[in-house]
């Protein structure tokens, strides 16, 4: 249906969800937040000036203005949802909320609170991060994670194939990549049976989500599948089918 009045301001529209992103050089598979084929709807990415990934896994503050000037990039291309492509932008999610006016979720960190309601008092989230420095207080309290005590935390940083890609040197051998996801991932559940729960904090994993719930039988939360998500909500399609017609009385 078109609309009564109909608005320009903008080269390219019709993203319902934004990307911020840093600049990388390592492989990027389906799966993966920065590969726009891991979506069903279009998606538009919008870079952060950041050389040094270790700047924003240390959550520098002096990125925040770079970081709302990109967010606020992408709303003025008409997106309904900002989303993150890197777990550490959750340094900034508060910030950026304020700054923007469409919902925000730079980190699947921000989920971590719902998922702990599903999982009652007597079950665990396990989180699989990139490196576990980067769970920490500023970023819990940025995601409004105020419980830490069913929490089990498993870093891939130290796995010859996750430090291989991170480097970029080299190229990256992704069934090798699987196998390190899903042995630290059955290894947490071998070390915590309560453990009911994933949750692939880095936007690397998700190509790898699929293998960790076929190796453990868990749910898995990444990403990926909150901006999929997001989309959705977006972008909600009308239902359609047949219903029931009421019979003519005689």
């Amino acid at each position: 249906m078109w609309p009564k009045e109909a608005f320009g301001g903008s080269a390219t529209y019709g993203f319902p969800v934004g990307i911020l992103t840093i600049s990388t050089r390592h492989a990027l598979l389906p799966g993966n937040v920065q590969n726009a084929q891991s979506f069903p709807l279009p998606v538009v990415y919008e870079e952060v000036a950041v050389e040094d990934p270790h700047v924003l896994m240390h959550g520098d503050p002096a990125l925040l203005p770079a970081i709302i000037s990109a967010a606020q990039r992408l709303a003025k291309q008409g997106v309904r949802a900002v989303a993150g492509a890197c777990g550490s932008f959750a340094y900034y999610q508060k910030a950026v909320a304020d700054a923007v006016d469409v919902p925000v979720f730079l980190s699947i960190l921000t989920q971590v609170p719902f998922i702990q309601q599903s999982l009652g008092t007597r079950k665990k989230l396990c989180i699989i991060c990139a490196a576990e420095f980067t769970m920490n207080e500023r970023v819990f309290a940025q995601c409004n994670i105020t419980d830490t005590s069913n929490l089990v935390i498993r870093q891939m940083c130290g796995h010859p194939e996750f430090d291989r890609m991170v480097k970029a040197t080299d190229p990256m051998d992704p069934a090798k990549m699987r196998d390190e996801v899903v042995a630290v991932s059955t290894g947490a559940l071998r070390d915590d049976r309560t453990i009911a729960a994933f949750l692939l904090q880095c936007s690397d994993l998700p190509p790898f989500a699929s293998a960790v719930q076929q190796a453990t039988g868990l749910p898995v939360f990444d990403m990926t599948l909150l901006i999929r998500w997001l989309q959705s909500a977006a972008c909600y399609l009308p239902y359609s089918g047949m219903t029931r017609a009421q019979a003519a009385r005689l």
